[in-house]
């Protein structure tokens, strides 16, 4: 038995902001969109395109008018694949960077818009393998974590994700934005820029919430009854798609003066049997007895 993730009845699209359906068919239409956390004002962002899609334009767009560093988001199994090694890291989520490669054929010193979209392209194509590339090099990738943005809510994950929601390999191009000054450009700034170039702008947030209506994310694997003194409960097991592990829930009535405990979550009934406590798959937490 599977369970679909559930979330609040979506609102209306917020001002200045785009519907994910839109974005998608941006994607898959090669062009760069705009990404950002959740909207606040006080957000910064980024300029993202899914890899498969990278062109020398697309690269120096983001040089002129984004003006960070260019990253790859990737899985860590086309890492592994290509044998990236990550870069020493000793502050939070550092980790995430590996090694800078460099294409070793049809480029030259590496830094060209047009040498770092040969590069992108190798890192991309399913048949790139660990020979094509040399590092150091000019073109940094990152590992995403394992959910993409519902095991971590990251513009990185979430370019990541629209790639493959595209039909592509789970692969992006991401450049935070900076003003002309230096600074980070916050939602304002970003608006203005989308204005100028026609770009279209999603929350990570809304992202998260398209998921959550639509996949899979967890599913039940096992059941059996269980006797207790407290009474006789139905033992669930579930395994989260998410990061593998495994939560279990009691299900059934227990007996006056052996009340059911609940570890770490809110409380939930079964819509069928009111009256019987039960730990739904949204909150993936633990019921006891005693």
């Amino acid at each position: 038995m599977t369970r679909r993730a559930t979330s609040p009845r979506r609102s209306a699209q917020p001002a200045g902001f785009t519907s994910l359906e839109t974005v998608l068919a941006q994607i898959a239409a090669g062009r760069l969109i705009l990404l950002v956390d959740d909207g606040d004002p006080d957000d910064d962002g980024a300029l993202a395109l899914a890899a498969a899609k990278v062109t020398p334009e697309a690269i120096n767009f983001m040089a002129r008018h984004a003006r960070g560093l260019v990253v790859t988001p990737m899985t860590g199994e086309r890492l592994d694949a290509l044998r990236i090694p990550p870069m020493p890291a000793d502050s939070p989520g550092a980790e995430a960077f590996h090694i800078s490669v460099d294409a070793r054929e049809q480029t030259t010193t590496g830094i060209s818009a047009y040498d770092r979209a040969a590069t992108i392209r190798v890192l991309v194509d399913p048949a790139g393998k660990a020979e094509d590339l040399s590092s150091p090099g000019h073109t940094f990738p990152l590992r995403v974590r394992e959910g993409g943005v519902l095991g971590r809510a990251a513009r990185p994950e979430a370019i990541v994700d629209l790639a493959r929601l595209a039909g592509f390999p789970p692969v992006g191009v991401l450049c935070d934005v900076m003003n002309a000054d230096g600074t980070l450009a916050r939602v304002p700034a970003l608006r203005r820029l989308a204005a100028r170039h026609r770009l279209p702008i999603l929350t990570v947030k809304d992202l998260i919430e398209y998921r959550m209506r639509r996949e899979v994310v967890v599913r039940r694997t096992a059941e059996a009854w269980l006797s207790t003194r407290a009474g006789r409960f139905r033992a669930l097991l579930y395994r989260s798609e998410l990061d593998g592990k495994h939560h279990v829930a009691l299900h059934g009535i227990g007996r006056p003066g052996h009340p059911l405990v609940h570890r770490g979550g809110e409380r939930h009934h079964d819509r069928h049997h009111p009256q019987h406590p039960v730990l739904t798959h949204r909150s993936l937490l633990s019921y006891s007895v005693r």
